[in-house]
């Protein structure tokens, strides 16, 4: 006989797994997340869509706050092992030639700890600090819905048929996030500025002073920081013209 449990599920469900705590996406957040619940004895299951991690983005700024995180999390001190820590910014403003500079460590005032990280990095030194077998890779999340049964918990439908009842369910799926939609959230809304980022590697070593290097013009933002001796992330960032414009700047 069939139990009340499965009420509602789908007939041709390849199975069916009851979860405690399940989050959707395998990213910063969502492995952050399952490290700190295993921090304090609770299991997770991390649903990741791709075959292996994704490092989109090269990489990224980590100020005092996130260090702060890392530290409870366990895994600080293996990144900071590998990526400078920044002195301070510097920025030029191409258009009047005026420039700015700030440090981010002064006696009896601040002390921020910032070092760019690479996503990639990041993201395997919080997937090998996990238990084996909590994240879930090729699983990709088409349906979220409730039955009516089993206190409205939600169950949760994979690609490949496999079906998820979950107690707590966590959306870290990024801007078009399934997991909100299916709360009803509003879609995200476009900005109006486009980002391109990039990795540099200088194989015998660089001589970039460990600092954020920003350059504006035109409202356009371009910039570089050293990761550590031979990586350097880079960045460009400007408004979104309409397409079939095109305007050159003499620099």
């Amino acid at each position: 006989m069939e139990s009340d449990d499965t009420a509602g599920v789908h007939e041709d469900a390849k199975s069916l797994v009851y979860e405690g705590v399940v989050i959707v996406g395998g990213g910063i957040a969502g492995l952050s997340i399952a490290l700190a619940l295993h921090r304090v004895g609770l299991k997770s299951l991390v649903l990741e869509r791709g075959s292996t991690l994704r490092a989109t983005g090269a990489a990224l700024n980590l100020w005092t706050n996130a260090w702060r995180a890392l530290h409870t999390l366990g895994v600080a001190d293996d990144l900071r092992a590998t990526h400078f820590r920044l002195e301070g910014s510097q920025m030029v403003c191409l258009e009047d030639e005026m420039s700015k500079q700030i440090s981010y460590r002064v006696p009896g005032k601040r002390d921020h700890e910032v070092r760019c990280v690479k996503r990639g990095v990041l993201l395997e030194t919080l997937a090998a600090a996990l238990p084996a077998g909590t994240i879930r890779y090729k699983s990709k999340v088409v349906d979220i819905f409730t039955d009516g049964s089993n206190h409205d918990f939600p169950t949760i439908m994979l690609e490949d048929g496999t079906y998820i009842k979950a107690k707590v369910l966590i959306g870290c799926d990024g801007v078009n996030s399934i997991v909100s939609k299916w709360l009803g959230y509003q879609p995200a809304k476009f900005l109006g500025r486009s980002t391109s980022r990039g990795l540099s590697t200088y194989p015998e070593g660089h001589d970039f002073n460990p600092k954020l290097y920003i350059n504006l013009q035109h409202g356009m933002r371009a910039g570089y920081i050293p990761i550590n001796d031979t990586d350097v992330f880079w960045f460009f960032n400007r408004k979104t013209l309409p397409q079939g414009i095109l305007i050159c700047y003499s620099i």
